[in-house]
């Protein structure tokens, strides 16, 4: 398994089947795709944010799915089962959706008293050192995009301009850029972190929802979903599609949430 999914659900499926599961993480989708571009093999499952499918399967890099060997994916919702990311040419489906969620702002209600609405409170001179920014290229210039009032899609590149315009400017501000453990910062006391919602919810749990404020910014926000694929070259493409199978049973997805 490339990425990660809860040791428990990796019991479960050791548990039915016999076969260990073996876990290795990486960072970022881009390293995920450099593994894999580097001739990494032997991954059973991946677990790819929506963009990066199509990526990979324009890479050469997945195996189509046997959907008859996942009859639980009748479980997804609807408006998930053919999502923009995977319309492929020829039919077939490349990927399940996994978890899906939003990217907002995390706010220490104790540092930061004033009442943050909007994505400006990122890039307020009286933040400074207050802020820590996801290190991902694409949230990072959403945020700024919508910041701008521009779409979070735009492929305007005077728009985009403005957006990395605005980057550079925001960045004497930002005390780090991270996308590892980002519930660690809100739960040591930064006061703004461009976070996804389960981190927020993380450090909620850690410090109490009274110290912790997740804000969805009113000018907008990106709503990502990650995914499970199958690599091509892996050891059992059989078994790589049962444990998809496992991940659509009602149950195991909401221990999975």
């Amino acid at each position: 398994v490339l990425f990660r999914s809860p040791q428990s659900v990796c019991d479960t499926f050791t548990e039915r089947t016999g076969i260990p599961v073996k876990i290795a993480n990486f960072d970022n989708n881009e390293a995920l795709l450099a593994k894999l571009n580097a001739g990494g093999r032997g991954y059973d499952v991946a677990f790819p944010g929506d963009y990066m499918v199509s990526v990979l399967f324009k890479s050469g890099f997945l195996e189509p799915l046997q959907m008859d060997l996942i009859p639980n994916f009748a479980n997804v919702a609807s408006g998930m089962q053919k999502p923009l990311y995977d319309l492929e040419e020829d039919g077939n489906n490349y990927s399940v959706p996994y978890q899906w969620g939003t990217t907002g702002v995390a706010v220490r209600t104790y540092v930061i008293t004033s009442d943050v609405t909007s994505w400006s409170s990122l890039w307020d001179p009286a933040n400074q050192n207050k802020i820590q920014m996801l290190a991902d290229e694409r949230e990072t210039l959403g945020a700024a995009l919508k910041y701008l009032g521009h779409s979070l899609n735009t492929t305007d590149q005077a728009e985009l301009d403005a957006a990395t315009a605005a980057l550079i400017e925001q960045k004497p501000l930002v005390s780090a850029y991270s996308s590892t453990n980002v519930a660690r910062p809100v739960i040591t006391g930064v006061g703004l972190v461009h976070i996804y919602d389960g981190d927020a919810r993380k450090a909620m749990g850690e410090v109490g929802v009274d110290k912790v404020k997740f804000v969805l910014p009113a000018e907008g926000f990106s709503m990502w979903t990650d995914n499970v694929v199958i690599p091509v070259a892996g050891n059992s493409v059989f078994w790589a599609h049962k444990f998809i199978e496992l991940l659509c049973e009602p149950e195991i997805a909401a221990e999975v949430s």
